[in-house]
């Protein structure tokens, strides 16, 4: 099993985190009352962080040296 290579604790995945942006269409009724309905899907900026799900140390950012994280091959 691959370990975390900041704490060394077994791991068998990593926590992913992807800033997102969702827009919402805001508006207030007759009633006075406050709606927000969801204009379409999220999207998401390029860039995503990948931390460890024992220590919550951010490990990369890049997707390909998670995998190798996961697959208990040294990163850069």
């Amino acid at each position: 099993m691959p370990t975390c290579p900041k704490c060394g604790k077994e791991i068998d995945h990593l926590n992913q985190f992807a800033p997102a942006e969702m827009r919402f269409k805001f508006t207030v009724g007759k009633d006075g009352e406050s709606h927000s309905v969801p204009l379409g899907p999220s999207t998401f900026e390029a860039e995503e962080d990948f931390e460890c799900p024992e220590c919550q140390e951010l490990l990369t950012n890049d997707e390909e040296d998670a995998a190798r994280i996961l697959k208990g091959e040294e990163i850069e």
